[in-house]
């Protein structure tokens, strides 16, 4: 084999294997950066706990608020099939800790019916309560506690306690259940 044609093919090689040792850790840097957690400093939720291992999830001590819609929506019969959710506003979600490129749509509530109670009146949780309402939300501000937040294949969740409401013009919208027809 000529010198001039194994110079060149172990120029190639090189090329090669430094592109390939490139690639490799871009990945390696862009599957970190999926794993980062992007928390201001500024917040007044205190880091408790982050898990990276198994689950990837972080656990918040301390209180904020938020503002956005809380939604209770029923999924069959009883308060067991009724789900509740707090779905921030842009400014909100932007204040939330978060996962990189995860960013929290809506977050569950835990306390759901005592929330919804202390959102939307005790008429409108006694008739969630009795199945009379199946889907109602009402928008204000949310004071939460006991924020988790984490990502599960490839999605972000979070979960809450709503602490405090305030709701300023009690805007509450609800939609009956239509009754049994033959």
């Amino acid at each position: 084999m000529p010198r001039s044609l194994l110079i060149s093919t172990f120029a190639i090689m090189k090329k090669l294997s430094l592109i390939l040792v490139a690639s490799l850790l871009t990945s390696q840097i862009a599957a970190a950066a999926q794993l980062t957690l992007v928390h201001a400093k500024s917040s007044p939720l205190k880091l408790a706990r982050i898990e990276r291992t198994n689950d990837l999830f972080a656990e918040f001590k301390g209180n904020i608020w938020v503002t956005g819609t809380l939604i209770a929506e029923s999924h069959g019969e009883g308060n067991a099939g009724t789900e509740y959710l707090l779905v921030p506003d842009r400014d909100s979600r932007g204040r939330l800790p978060h996962f990189y490129r995860y960013g929290v749509q809506w977050i569950n509530v835990i306390n759901g019916q005592d929330a919804f109670q202390r959102a939307g009146g005790t008429t409108v949780a006694v008739r969630k309560t009795e199945d009379e309402v199946r889907f109602a939300k009402i928008t204000g501000s949310f004071q939460i506690s006991n924020y988790i937040v984490g990502v599960e294949c490839d999605a972000p969740w979070a979960r809450a306690v709503i602490v405090k409401v305030d709701i300023p013009d009690q805007r509450l919208v609800a939609t009956l259940n239509s009754p049994d027809r033959c």
